[in-house]
């Protein structure tokens, strides 16, 4: 295999475009684009093309499976430039295997010809655009050679294309894997061509411990925990795991271009002229991270922060790197306060308002309480909670949402029946036996449910002031297809369930399961029902356990 990024202008050869391809076909504003971006490069910076993908024949020349419309395009360019100034060179040319009248064509741009084929109309509407911007130039007052030399200069020493050479596959294989995504010239694949390509430099010994610690590093990413903890992302956005690694060190997650992430590493090994040492710092940056995964505390802090944004995490090892263990956690904190400011209006964040926050403030609740079992194999499990769409859920509700059918009226009044029968039969019966009927029947008007819904809440509860509903002391975290589920039930309805949903294998979050258990409730003699002390005391522990972080950042100051 050759891989290696080589000036366009030492491109050099014939390429054959077989019939799987199609035609030329770059618009107008795509080749405007690339000129500027060419010219406009400063002499610091590589401008990279994407990758020039080909099968060497057996007589030399060179089967184009993909980058036809970018060698299709610098050759008009060069062929534009060489009208002008005869000293430059067409080092390369092509044929192609249906449609030679195109390869004839290309050699000689007729513009009243355009119209007989579809190819020939987009190489000379891209022939014309290459000449109009070179007179632009020239109408803003530029020589017209000195912006050739000037461009010419620039192809030479700063415009690269990723020359990209695989063996052991026919041209239509290859073609076919690249084009339905089973093996795309992902950022990794290219970046461990870099390292472990024929060409690479580097001996066979060196060559064998990068593969296995390339290995060993892509295997560990596996681990759920271990991916959740890092990333934000699907596994399914990553094919290749050890690809999030490289992102983070090139902040590759908003890519200008498709590869960003791999231009990053290659101007790195020009920049230190040792592939060695690169891969190195690889290897240095993802044992950090591995240190950070291990340790308890910044596990659930770290991993806490990365589930608001994926950038913390890279942030957080660029703020840090000079910095002890105690100066991260120190840090971390601080990020954490950051997130929430200040801990008294805690309290009273409410439903409607603070909705996004709420969920916030919970999730962190969750994972400090986690944090704070003392038993170190207890880990808050990063890796369910993202496999999941979040929610809130009233614990108690007050009164239902406005249910729209006969079927899930009915289906309401049957859930609270059971509940009823249960634990209130004796404050009224005759609403249960009402209900009895009604679930036997199958069938409840809109006014007649309303009725019965207010007459199951007043048993369930004494209070009539509903301000307490939106308040976060009346707020958990729950999987959206359960708190669907739920159709905001009483606290007893749903305390059931929740057991129900736990014991099938349901995640429930920590916090939430201990919430319908009561067990933030000290003086807790009735299970069926979530009063104002009920609600006072996980309120209270919520604003306890936030406030730790903010006491600790306090007494540091």
């Amino acid at each position: 295999m050759r891989f290696e990024p080589i000036s366009v202008l030492n491109i050099e050869g014939h390429f054959f475009v077989p019939d799987y391809q199609r035609g030329y076909r770059w618009e107008d504003s795509e080749v405007r684009r690339l000129l500027d971006d060419i010219y406009e490069c400063d002499d610091k910076t590589m401008y990279y093309l994407q990758p020039i993908v080909v099968k060497r024949l057996e007589d030399g020349s060179y089967e184009l499976v993909d980058g036809q419309q970018r060698l299709t395009t610098l050759y008009l360019i060069l062929k534009q430039m060489q009208s002008v100034c005869s000293d430059i060179c067409m080092c390369y040319d092509f044929s192609y295997e249906t449609r030679q009248e195109t390869e004839e064509y290309l050699q000689k741009i007729d513009y009243d010809r355009r119209k007989e084929d579809i190819d020939f109309f987009f190489i000379a509407n891209a022939f014309e655009t290459i000449k109009q911007w070179f007179e632009k130039k020239q109408k803003a007052g530029a020589d017209l050679l000195e912006v050739i030399k000037a461009l010419y200069t620039k192809l030479e020493e700063r415009v690269q294309v990723i020359w990209y050479e695989p063996e052991g596959i026919s041209g239509v294989e290859l073609f076919t894997r690249l084009n339905i995504g089973r093996i795309p010239l992902t950022n990794s694949e290219l970046v461990r061509a870099l390292f472990l390509s024929r060409n690479s430099g580097l001996g066979e010994d060196k060559q064998l411990a990068i593969a296995s610690e390339w290995d060993q590093i892509e295997k560990e990413l596996h681990n759920p925990s271990l991916w959740a903890f890092l990333t934000n992302a699907t596994t399914s956005e990553y094919p290749n795991r050890i690809e999030l690694l490289f992102d983070m060190m090139a902040d590759g997650f908003n890519k200008k271009d498709k590869y960003t992430t791999f231009f990053f590493f290659n101007e790195k090994i020009r920049e230190t002229e040792s592939k060695l040492s690169v891969w190195e710092d690889i290897i240095a940056y993802y044992e950090r991270l591995k240190e950070w995964y291990q340790d308890r505390e910044i596990y659930h802090k770290v991993g806490y922060l990365v589930s608001q944004n994926q950038n913390n995490l890279r942030k957080l090892l660029q703020e840090s790197e000079a910095m002890k263990k105690s100066e991260l956690k120190d840090l971390v904190n601080q990020k954490i306060v950051e997130s929430l400011k200040d801990i008294d209006s805690v309290i009273d964040l409410d439903y409607a308002n603070d909705y996004s926050k709420v969920k916030r403030v919970l999730l962190l609740f969750n994972v400090l309480s986690v944090m704070n079992i003392d038993d170190a194999g207890v880990r808050f499990p990063f890796d369910r909670y993202k496999e999941n769409n979040w929610s809130l859920e009233h614990i108690h509700a007050q009164n239902a949402e406005v249910l729209t059918t006969n079927e899930k009226r009915v289906a309401w009044l049957d859930l609270h029946l059971k509940a009823l029968k249960k634990n209130h039969q004796e404050k009224n019966p005759g609403l249960v036996d009402e209900l009895e009927k009604i679930v036997e029947q199958k069938t409840v008007t809109g006014e007649q449910f309303k009725r019965l819904q207010d007459e199951v809440f007043e048993c369930f509860s004494n209070e009539t002031d509903g301000a307490y509903i939106d308040n976060i002391s009346n707020l958990a975290l729950l999987n959206f297809e359960d708190n669907a589920a739920l159709n905001n039930s009483v606290f007893e309805v749903k305390r059931q369930k929740i057991i129900q949903m736990e014991q099938e294998g349901r995640f429930i979050p920590y916090c939430t399961r201990m919430v319908f258990l009561k067990y933030y409730s000290p003086n807790a003699t009735q299970l069926d029902s979530w009063s104002k002390e009920d609600r006072d005391a996980y309120r209270d522990r919520i604003y306890d356990t936030l406030n730790l972080i903010y006491q600790s950042i306090q007494n540091k100051n």
